[in-house]
């Protein structure tokens, strides 16, 4: 399933204006300086693209990929803006052709997007190609929701607004969880309110999966990776609790030579 679509993409970074992308790149970056080398960077849902414009100030050549043709078009857009060199492709992390992707010092997939390809096999699938993609001493990184934080203090109706020029935003998140799965389900339902008294509402429902230490630790191990490193959120503090919400998972693709 396809998240952000139409206008929904072109909102999504006032949705998320208040992310510390600059600091989460620079905590990643920390990690990939002191375990890893080279420059080449893979990021798997790229979204509207902030995190590979930090990685790329940081020095990395990024190659960056999302399934939304919506959100690669903002990501497109942004890039001609910036005069960036980052590489944006249309493809799905979970069905990747590894013959055109390949030969990366890292890779990364932030802001819970792994937990969108939803299954067992999906998730196995996707973190063996994220393996695969990886030269020998490669690291990967990804950030997933922490199941035990989401089970005890979800929110099941969230409200926000934002102000601008002549027109009031309005988000409604709506949220079920499904424990045997360790899904939730998101129903967003968007309002754009025009002083002139117009309005637009649109709504998107969005799947995304929850684990807990042990089950993201298993997948990462089942994929191939060593050295597994879990951090609540982007800070040192590895001591994992239920008011952990993200986990930021690191694994090593190690030399067999």
């Amino acid at each position: 399933m396809i998240s952000y679509i139409g206008r929904h993409a072109a909102l999504y970074d006032i949705f998320y204006q208040d992310k510390n992308y600059k600091k989460e790149s620079e905590f990643i970056h920390k990690y990939f300086r002191h375990n890893g080398h080279g420059s080449a960077l893979f990021e798997a849902a790229c979204g509207t693209g902030n995190h590979a414009f930090e990685f790329e100030k940081l020095g990395y050549i990024v190659t960056a990929i999302d399934n939304s043709p919506d959100m690669i078009q903002e990501a497109g857009r942004k890039k001609l803006e910036k005069k960036s060199n980052v590489s944006f492709s249309l493809a799905s992390m979970s069905e990747l052709d590894t013959n055109k992707f390949h030969n990366y010092d890292y890779a990364m997939c932030l802001f819970d997007s792994l937990g969108y390809v939803l299954t067992n096999d999906n998730i196995k699938n996707t973190l063996c190609t994220m393996y695969s993609l990886l030269n020998p001493d490669g690291i990967f990184c990804c950030e997933v929701w922490h199941s035990a934080a989401m089970l005890k203090g979800y929110s099941p109706v969230r409200y926000k607004q934002w102000t601008m020029d002549d027109t009031e935003l309005i988000r409604i998140s709506e949220t079920s969880l499904d424990t045997i799965s360790s899904t939730a389900k998101i129903d967003f339902t968007i309002l754009e309110l025009h002083k002139n008294g117009a309005y637009t509402k649109m709504q998107e429902t969005q799947n995304n999966r929850f684990f807990s230490v042990n089950e993201i630790t298993y997948f990462l191990t089942e994929a191939g990776f060593t050295d597994i490193s879990i951090f609540d959120s982007f800070t040192q503090d590895t001591h994992i609790n239920d008011q952990t919400w993200h986990l930021l998972c690191f694994g090593h693709k190690k030399n067999t030579k």
